[in-house]
């Protein structure tokens, strides 16, 4: 069954478009346009692969082996992150990938925004930088959750998967 895995609240909310349905995680609601993240740690990825992230972002196949081979040692064991910084209110993030550790299966959400009174403001991110050709990626790992971010991309795209069905958070 693709359902049973996380309740899904379909009420409109105002001013998003009529076709938007709220959704709801355990970390966060999706409106529509943005990803409201709330809690760290409520819908962990924890040590699942990074290839299956970057397939579930929407990451070029290309990509996917030249990505996790500077980051995955294996799963759960990384190389040393280019910085650690702080997660910043009013940043947006491009995809976030959760779930599967606490919820049935992993799930992808895009244009994340760390909700101004969350856990997110004192909570600590690992950052890796990746060029390849022409397309700059930058990942992060938040500390707590270890779920996955596509923090930006430059120089390329990303087609983030969107199933709400599977539980993605997105529309």
């Amino acid at each position: 069954m693709i359902l049973g895995l996380l309740a899904t609240a379909t009420t409109a909310v105002a001013g998003v478009p009529a076709q938007a349905a709220l959704i709801t995680r355990p970390n966060g609601t999706w409106d529509g346009t943005e990803f409201a993240f709330r809690t760290i740690g409520a819908d962990i990825y924890g040590n699942q692969p990074l290839a299956q992230a970057l397939e579930l972002m929407g990451i070029s196949r290309n990509h996917r082996a030249q990505i996790v081979q500077a980051i995955e040692i294996s799963p759960g064991n990384y190389t040393t992150p280019h910085e650690v910084a702080r997660i910043a209110r009013g940043h947006r993030y491009q995809a976030m990938v959760s779930g599967g550790v606490t919820s049935p299966r992993a799930w992808v959400t895009r244009n994340v925004v760390p909700y101004p009174d969350s856990s997110w403001s004192s909570t600590m991110v690992d950052v890796w930088r990746i060029q390849i050709g022409s397309v700059r990626y930058v990942f992060g790992r938040p500390h707590g959750c270890n779920n996955w971010l596509l923090i930006t991309i430059s120089g390329g795209t990303f087609d983030c998967r969107c199933i709400p069905e599977y539980g993605d958070a997105c529309s």
